[in-house]
Formats: structure tokens, C-alpha cells, sequence
């Protein structure tokens, strides 16, 4: 590892997955922005290498036919992401309230965004009113839901759903955390 050599493959090897890494949550990001799934970046990285007239390789970084290999597979695992974050948010339009939160926890192993934290927020208090509170336990209509569906529960899920509530706290705090101007999650 003290050897030039070493030092040079550590350092070739961090280029490399931090690139990996900006790719991933770069085209993660600009899925959730609303700029759909680019999977075409191997077919740009050969265009920019000919526009360019850089040859297949240079100094300090992969191959161009590394980079298109990088680049195929960064897009095949912001696919799976994409594929998760979007069930997540169907989940939570069908009302399925407890499976979105787990679909939400695991797009947040990936990727942390006050939106992503907003969202699993708004499902576990989702998931609390459903599972926890009896019809007209609650005098308001909370901005989160266009209607109120409960059905009368026994005392015994005061403790769960306060609990419950406590984590959606938890979580919108973390997105104000990350924005404090972020007023989804205040409301």
C-alpha cells in the first residue's frame, strides 16, 4: 500500500466509485425531479470520447469501454431504485400504508432527500390513522389525506399508534433537517 503503485490503483479506485456514486444519485435525482429514467449515457460517453477525438484511453481514468460498461450498470441499479420509490408512492395511493414505509426505508439505504423523508413520514402517520384511531377520534382532517378512513379500533392500539406517530415525527423532522424552509413537513 506505501508503494507508488499502490498509492496510484487507492487512488484510481476512488475515482472511480465516487464517480459510480455521483452517477447513481445523479440520475436517481433527476428521476425524482421529473426528468424520467436516462439509460443512453454509454451512447454519450462514446459521442463526447468522438466529438472530442479522445482515444480509448486516457491518463487517470477508465477506459472508454470501461466507462460504457460503468455506465450500463449504474443505469441497471438506478432502474431497481426508480422501480422501488415508484411501488412505494402506488402503495401509498392504494392505502397500503405499512408496505410503502418499508419500500420508503429502503430508497432511503440509497438515496436521502427531504422529500424521501417527507414521504415515509406521511405514510407511518397515514398508517397510525388507519390501524390506530377509531372514527371521530380525530376532531381535523389533517392536511396529508383528501378523506379520513378508520374504523373503530379498541384501546388497545393507543400505545402502537402513538408510537407510530412518534416515528412519522422523527422522520419529518430528519426532511427539515436536511431543508429547514421545507414546509411539507411542518405541516
Amino acid at each position: 500500500k506505501d508503494l507508488p503503485i499502490g498509492m496510484l490503483l487507492d487512488s484510481l479506485q476512488d475515482d472511480v466509485a465516487n464517480e459510480t456514486e455521483a452517477d447513481y444519485l445523479g440520475g436517481f435525482l433527476a428521476y425524482t425531479a421529473g426528468f424520467g429514467f436516462f439509460n443512453k449515457g454509454s451512447d454519450i460517453i462514446a459521442g463526447l470520447y468522438k466529438a472530442y477525438g479522445l482515444g480509448n484511453k486516457l491518463s487517470g481514468y477508465p477506459s472508454l469501454e470501461d466507462r460504457q460498461v460503468m455506465s450500463k450498470r449504474t443505469s441497471e441499479k438506478i432502474n431497481r431504485l426508480i422501480q422501488v420509490f415508484d411501488m412505494a408512492n402506488l402503495l401509498i395511493a392504494i392505502g397500503s400504508y405499512g408496505e410503502a414505509n418499508e419500500y420508503y426505508k429502503h430508497v432511503l439505504t440509497e438515496y436521502q432527500s427531504r422529500e424521501i423523508y417527507n414521504n415515509l413520514g406521511v405514510s407511518i402517520l397515514l398508517d397510525a390513522i388507519d390501524k390506530y384511531f377509531r372514527e371521530g377520534e380525530l376532531r381535523f382532517r389533517l392536511p396529508i389525506q383528501l378523506d379520513l378512513q378508520s374504523s373503530s379500533r379498541g384501546e388497545s392500539y393507543v400505545k402502537e399508534r402513538t408510537a407510530l406517530i412518534k416515528e412519522a415525527l422523527l422522520q419529518f423532522e430528519a426532511a427539515i433537517s436536511l431543508d429547514p424552509n421545507y414546509s411539507p413537513a411542518y405541516i
